[in-house]
């Protein structure tokens, strides 16, 4: 395998910058997706329930290292999502200090519709796209996450 030795930094072609655009873009439409269905949350907000379905009562710090966020921020997003009663905080059992997030009623509710509609989106967004470009941008995505996360 052969990896590139020398690069010409372009900032519209960078990595970086196509990274941060697709991803702003794939939010945008995503959001717009779940606005038209009347379901009324960000794609942010999403991702951290999408992870509670299937890790309910994780710590409010294990959420923050699984979506890179720091404590404040993760707290920001935790507290919408409280106010808007898509989850609750709960003292944690071992350590006191903790606080475990748990899903509400209302955000279970939400699971099937706002997959089917991520899905709808996702196949909007791949449109035209061939299989084997998709998984293989995965693969350098997941590859380019492996390389950052060496440098602590």
């Amino acid at each position: 395998m052969q990896t590139p030795k020398n690069i010409k930094y372009n900032f519209n072609d960078s990595f970086g910058f196509l990274i941060v655009k697709a991803g702003r873009l794939v939010e945008n439409r995503l959001k717009l997706n779940f606005e038209n269905e009347g379901i009324e949350i960000t794609p942010q907000q999403w991702s951290v329930l999408t992870h509670l379905w299937n890790n309910d009562g994780v710590s409010q710090q294990e959420l923050a290292n699984v979506f890179s966020k720091d404590k404040t921020s993760m707290a920001r997003l935790l507290n919408n999502l409280e106010k808007n009663n898509f989850i609750v905080r709960k003292q944690g059992k071992k350590d006191k200090r903790n606080k475990n997030i748990f899903l509400t009623e209302k955000s279970k509710s939400l699971k099937d519709i706002s997959i089917k509609i991520a899905e709808e989106t996702l196949l909007e967004i791949l449109d035209g796209i061939d299989t084997e470009k998709v998984k293989t941008s995965k693969l350098v995505l997941k590859q380019i996450c492996n390389n950052i996360s060496l440098f602590g």
